[in-house]
C-alpha cells in the first residue's frame, strides 16, 4: 500500500504574516490526511541549537541563518534536497495510504521557483506542488536587515494562491482551511 496522494504546499511571506499558525491549524483539523510542516530552514536550525541557541528569532539571528542558509543552498542544494528525499520516502510509506500534505516554509522566490520544478520532475503518481504567499498588511514592509526575509514577496507568476491575514484569527483559520480544501479538491 503506498499513499493516495502527496500535496506539496511551499509557504513563503514575511516573518510574522501568519504562515505557522496557518500550516498549524489545518494540521490540527485535517484528521482525513497525514501533515507535515518542514522548513527549509530545518538543519540550520538543528545547527544553530547545537551551538547554543535559545530560540529567539530576533534580527541578528535572522541575518545569521540566511547567511547560512545560502551557503548550504550554494554548497549542496541543501533544502531542497532534505525536501525532495522526504516527497520520495513518504511517497513509499506502507504503513498508511491517508494522503499527506507536505507544508514546507521557503522564503526565497528563485529557490521556490526551483523547488516546484524539482518536485513536478519527480513524476510521482498523485503528487502535487503548489505555493501559497500568506499576506498580513502590518508586517508587510518591515525590514529585518536580511536576504531572505526582506525579499520574501509576492509574485504573481510563482505563487497559485494568497493567503490574508488582515483579520481575526477566526477568519484567518477559516480562510486557511478553506484554500487547503480547495487545492486538494481541485487536484482530485
Amino acid at each position: 500500500m503506498t499513499r493516495s496522494k502527496i500535496y506539496v504546499i511551499i509557504v513563503n511571506g514575511k516573518p510574522l504574516s501568519g504562515k505557522t499558525t496557518a500550516q498549524n491549524f489545518v494540521k490540527s483539523n485535517m484528521t482525513n490526511h497525514d501533515v507535515i510542516i518542514q522548513s527549509s530552514m530545518a538543519t540550520i536550525y538543528d545547527v544553530y541549537r547545537q551551538l547554543g541557541w535559545n530560540g529567539v528569532k530576533d534580527d541578528a539571528f535572522r541575518r545569521d541563518m540566511s547567511v547560512l542558509k545560502q551557503i548550504y543552498i550554494r554548497n549542496c542544494n541543501g533544502p531542497m534536497m532534505e525536501l525532495v528525499s522526504l516527497v520520495i520516502r513518504e511517497s513509499y510509506r506502507s504503513e498508511t495510504a491517508k494522503p499527506l500534505i507536505i507544508f514546507y516554509d521557503c522564503r526565497e522566490n528563485d529557490e521556490i521557483d526551483s523547488i516546484i520544478d524539482q518536485i513536478n520532475s519527480l513524476h510521482i503518481r498523485d503528487l502535487y506542488c503548489k505555493a501559497i504567499y500568506v499576506q498580513r498588511d502590518d508586517v508587510a514592509d518591515t525590514i529585518h536587515g536580511n536576504k531572505s526575509d526582506d525579499d520574501a514577496k509576492f509574485n504573481h507568476d510563482l505563487y497559485d494562491y494568497i493567503l490574508y491575514n488582515n483579520q481575526s484569527l477566526d477568519e484567518f483559520y477559516e480562510n486557511a482551511q478553506s484554500m487547503i480544501r480547495h487545492i486538494i479538491n481541485k487536484e482530485i
